[in-house]
């Protein structure tokens, strides 16, 4: 009986590790990403309040992507290169980023084109998250 408890229990959690673990399917909602934590060439969608970002990543370490954004979820921008920086959910100068990590409910901090200060700017609150997995 104990046995059977424990190769039960045992199963259970093979089960739930395989889960937490699979790479992404065609389309994974998440509520929230470590850039860091993903491949090359993972591509995801942020959307945004007023927003529908579609990016490929390119360097998890920089948070470097090629980016299209959509004001309509129809008609895309060119891609333009643009650096995850992380989420926050202050407003300057007590803002606090939460660094190569984005949250549904935060905005996100973008470098566009580079990592520098000055070319940072923040989106709407997000409010979905979707890795895009090959089809």
């Amino acid at each position: 009986m104990y046995r059977a408890t424990i190769c039960a229990a045992w199963g259970a959690f093979c089960i739930y590790l395989a889960m937490v673990s699979s790479p992404a399917s065609a389309q994974d909602q998440v509520d929230r990403l470590d850039i860091r934590r993903l491949a090359p060439h993972q591509r995801m969608e942020i959307q945004s309040q007023r927003r529908l970002y579609r990016m490929m990543l390119v360097d998890p370490a920089t948070g470097e992507t090629e980016a299209r954004v959509s004001r309509d979820g129809e008609n895309f921008s060119d891609p333009v290169r643009v650096f995850i920086i992380g989420g926050t959910t202050g407003r300057q100068p007590e803002m606090l980023v939460r660094m190569g990590r984005i949250e549904v409910g935060q905005s996100m901090e973008l470098g566009l084109g580079s990592l520098d200060a000055r070319d940072r700017a923040l989106t709407e609150a997000i409010v979905e998250i979707r890795l895009i997995g090959d089809e």
